[in-house]
């Protein structure tokens, strides 16, 4: 029988040792577990990581953040959008 990978408990952790761990992450990282409760949002906000240059560019299809940590590390986020802006109510799929 095989055995079943133990989950990292990551919010049961004291909020010194969460804030280690964060910081540890990457920016993509991190923004994939700010989305994925509200608990996790709210941590992520409380360890106020420090960030030296946010940036946006958004066109009509694709949305892009770039995102300079503090240690002089750029990290790019790109979101493509399943449809056109402006193009009539909901999406429009290709």
């Amino acid at each position: 029988m095989a055995r079943r990978k133990k989950r990292f408990r990551l919010l049961n952790l004291p909020f010194l040792a969460i804030k280690e761990v964060i910081q540890e992450m990457s920016f993509p990282e991190i923004l994939v577990l700010s989305i994925s409760s509200s608990r996790c949002r709210k941590t992520i906000q409380n360890c106020r990581l420090k960030l030296s240059k946010v940036e946006y560019n958004v066109t009509e299809t694709q949305t892009e953040m770039i995102v300079i940590e503090k240690n002089s590390m750029e990290n790019r986020l790109t979101i493509w959008a399943p449809y056109s802006i402006g193009q009539g109510a909901g999406p429009k799929y290709w």
